[in-house]
């Protein structure tokens, strides 16, 4: 059995699964180089099944979340519209059509993050910006199924960041190629500024005072009381991102203990939970002990949720919880790398780009399209964010950790943190040590690896003797990188890099720039 799982909606998507197993699963960016780009694309889908070796013929079922929202923006702005009519699920779990079926966007993001979780049974969490109608829900998985689910119209958190900063005016003069990044941003700004309590209370009031629960007004009264977020030199809009974070943590925290109902496992989904710092205090200050956040849990996981819905709920297909790997763009058949030769470039202190195997699912980088080296070469995180990755000063870097180390470097850490999804707190013996992924106030958003989840690159760290590899997205203004001949020429055009690892192929100029 074949389901081609698709959303066409902003961070468009497109999955394959067989039986089960997920053949392929990307994102249209990937492909048409365009940052979080949207829009039925059929060159897309085609090449989607190109990869697996298959045809539409091959087909069983399509599985897809389309909002009737983005099918006008699309048709507003020409872009390509699907050749089947494709219903709202607006009120509804899912629906059927002539080609398949359309599930609920929350729906989407529950199922894509409870069918990759290693859970037999868990609760289940999305929060988001709104889609169809809603901004979050709940519910139970349980063996194959999701059973209980509830979409709600809280007061809306997530769109307060969404408005903020996906193509807003108030961070359109900040990496204007990738208007989305604001939220990342923020993130990094908060841990610099002090949180105001008067300034909570504004924000509070906005929410409350927002004409739809799934709707958050960009002009809100508590900012136009600040200066512009943006100008980031300015102590108040440190503040402002501190209160912002706060208050978005506390609430954030009163809802998931709501739900808790005695099973210590706990699933989450939707643009929300990409916030790691909130992440981090789910397991400090809720009664759940065990936590799931997919490499995907933002809208580009909205295609492949929909696919494992419709496989195992509605074709009541069985399922055997296990780690998710998130290594399923397409493979272009580059080779292993050298490990001995990789691993003495990075203990020389080289800053490399790293491309080998499938690409990753979501927007980490995780190991397969990355920019690595040793996180204790002085200053490296500044000359990464100006000459490498031209980015603000104050936009922190995550490390890659193997498993046997973290207990001795991390407190507060989330043992399950194979995606780089939560924050962890660097022990002060180390952070010398580790200076270039210690974040202002000593916290990190670390991979932890395991062996078995990529044995090329755990053999690398270990061989290189580095407690951790700085770990950075492979790319130049740009979306991550996916092809070889996308590698090399973003290699050449990024500068204050030492060397190129494709795979086989090793590359390396003669000026070492740190």
């Amino acid at each position: 059995m074949i389901i081609l799982g698709l959303y066409f909606g902003h961070n468009a998507s497109a999955c394959v699964l067989q039986d089960g197993k997920v053949l392929i699963n990307w994102e249209l960016e990937r492909h048409t180089r365009i940052k979080h780009d949207y829009g039925y694309n059929q060159a897309f889908i085609d090449k989607t099944l190109e990869h697996c070796g298959i045809t539409m013929k091959d087909v069983d079922h399509i599985a897809c979340n389309y909002p009737i929202t983005i099918m006008n923006y699309c048709a507003k702005h020409e872009k390509e519209m699907p050749p089947y009519s494709i219903p709202t699920t607006k009120g509804t779990e899912f629906a059927k059509f002539d080609k398949g079926w359309a599930v609920n966007h929350h729906l989407c993001h529950i199922a894509g993050a409870y069918y990759t979780s290693p859970y037999e049974s868990a609760t289940v969490f999305s929060w988001d910006g709104g889609g169809d109608s809603e901004n979050s829900a709940s519910a139970k998985g349980v063996g194959n199924k999701i059973e209980e689910y509830k979409p709600e119209k809280r007061n809306n958190i997530a769109a307060m960041w969404s408005s903020l900063t996906f193509n807003n005016y108030r961070m359109k003069r900040v990496h204007e190629w990738d208007p989305g990044s604001g939220a990342g941003k923020i993130m990094g700004l908060a841990s610099y500024g002090t949180p105001n309590l008067d300034l909570e209370a504004k924000l509070h009031r906005d929410l409350s005072e927002a004409p739809k629960p799934h709707y958050f007004d960009p002009r809100a009264k508590a900012f136009n009381d600040c200066e512009d977020i943006s100008d980031t030199k300015r102590f108040r809009s440190q503040n402002v991102a501190a209160s912002l974070q706060r208050y978005t943590t506390g609430k954030l925290i009163q809802e998931i203990n709501n739900l808790y109902t005695g099973n210590q496992n706990l699933c989450y989904a939707g643009g929300l939970a990409l916030n790691c710092i909130a992440n981090r205090e789910i397991i400090k200050r809720t009664n759940f002990t065990n936590l799931h956040v997919p490499p995907f849990p933002n809208d580009c996981g909205l295609a492949i949720g929909a696919a494992l819905y419709v496989y195992h709920h509605i074709l009541d297909n069985p399922r055997t919880p296990s780690y998710f790997s998130p290594y399923t763009g397409p493979d272009y058949n580059v080779g292993t790398p050298d490990i001995k030769r990789v691993a003495k470039m990075l203990r020389d202190g080289k800053i490399i780009c790293y491309y080998e195997g499938r690409s990753e699912s979501g927007p980490r980088a995780l190991g397969h399209r990355s920019i690595l080296c040793n996180p204790a070469i002085p200053h490296v995180r500044d000359k990464l964010n100006e000459h490498v990755k031209h980015r603000e000063w104050y936009r922190p870097y995550a490390p890659i950790i193997l498993d046997k180390y973290a207990s001795k470097y991390l407190l507060d850490y989330n043992e399950w943190s194979p995606y780089m999804q939560t924050s962890a707190i660097i022990k002060e013996e180390y952070r010398e040590e580790l200076s270039g992924v210690n974040h202002v106030d000593n916290t990190t958003r670390p991979q932890i690896l395991r062996k078995e989840h990529n044995e090329t690159l755990y053999n690398i760290i270990e061989e290189s003797g580095l407690p951790a590899l700085l770990n950075t997205s492979f790319n130049y203004q740009e979306p991550i990188v996916e092809t070889p001949a996308q590698a090399m020429q973003t290699y050449i055009n990024m500068g204050h890099v030492d060397g190129l690892v494709m795979g086989e192929e090793i590359y390396e100029r003669n000026t070492n720039y740190i």
